[in-house]
């Protein structure tokens, strides 16, 4: 593992140095590929790395995915999310919550891109498709990020993305919309096999809490609900500060009249709030 740990490190610093340039366009896929292939070796080592040295190589690793993302080569692109995946694999449990949102994102920004390629696009459709099989993840996307007031609706966006990747624009179906109904697919046939993930206080990205069965559920149905009426006032609010707060007192949010304390939580929680009216 040491040795596995002294190779990342020297790949990475290669990845970082690397000229751009022709001829020299195979020469990031096969580092990242290298790098892959050092994560698996590293195994449980990268879990609980046992000093500080350690720790930076797998923030580093991030790092590289993100850099190495951002591209408009398509094996550049494919192999930065193998990479992705590789890491998602090796952290489940721990630290996997960022590498899951990276990817997630990631994949948003390119396939959702109107300069995008179409390449670029397979790229993404097939990696949110694997990542749709490994069980637990859509689940985590939707408790930690869905039914949580200060984070995006991760797990919203990708199937609306997939959903609408899938609809062909005229017929016959296109490689791009297979690959997209697959994915969705994929997704259902995992969720329907899935119950909700065992979740860690320490490791969740966003300090959910611990719990199970229907009370969990129940918990859970209340803060995506809540969030559902945040959103809601937020759009009223833009149109009319009045009819906003109107909202969040039809629906229990707020007291009549409206506290000082109420606004400062809404204004705080709220997405998609227009600054000019606030």
């Amino acid at each position: 593992r040491e040795h596995a740990f002294a190779v990342l490190s020297t790949v990475v610093d290669a990845l970082a140095h690397v000229p751009e340039g022709p001829g020299l366009d195979p020469l990031p896929c096969r580092l990242l590929t290298l790098l892959s292939i050092c994560v698996s070796a590293a195994g449980a080592a990268l879990r609980h790395p046992p000093g500080v040295y350690q720790g930076l190589v797998r923030v580093r690793l991030m790092s590289v995915v993100a850099v190495n993302a951002n591209t408009e080569d398509p094996e550049r692109l494919a192999a930065s999310l193998s990479l992705a995946r590789r890491v998602f694999a090796v952290l489940r449990g721990e630290a996997a919550g960022s590498v899951e949102v990276l990817m997630a994102r990631i994949a948003l920004v390119i396939g959702e891109g109107r300069r995008s390629s179409a390449a670029l696009k397979e790229v993404v459709l097939e990696a949110l498709g694997e990542m749709c099989v490994v069980p637990g993840v859509l689940q985590e996307l939707y408790v930690n990020f869905d039914c949580n007031l200060q984070s995006p609706n991760l797990f919203q966006k990708i199937v609306l993305f997939l959903s609408k990747s899938a609809l062909p624009i005229s017929p016959p179906l296109s490689s791009h919309n297979v690959r997209a109904l697959e994915a969705l697919l994929r997704a259902l046939q995992t969720l329907s096999c899935d119950g909700l993930p065992p979740l860690d206080a320490a490791a969740s990205p966003v300090g959910a809490r611990p719990g199970g069965g229907a009370s969990r559920s129940l918990e859970l149905s209340a803060q995506k609900l809540t969030k559902r009426r945040l959103e809601t006032a937020a759009d009223h609010f833009n149109r009319s500060p009045g009819k906003g707060t109107s909202f969040l007192q039809s629906v229990g949010l707020a007291s009549d009249p409206v506290t000082a304390g109420e606004l400062a939580w809404f204004l705080r929680e709220a997405e998609g709030l227009d600054k000019t009216v606030v």
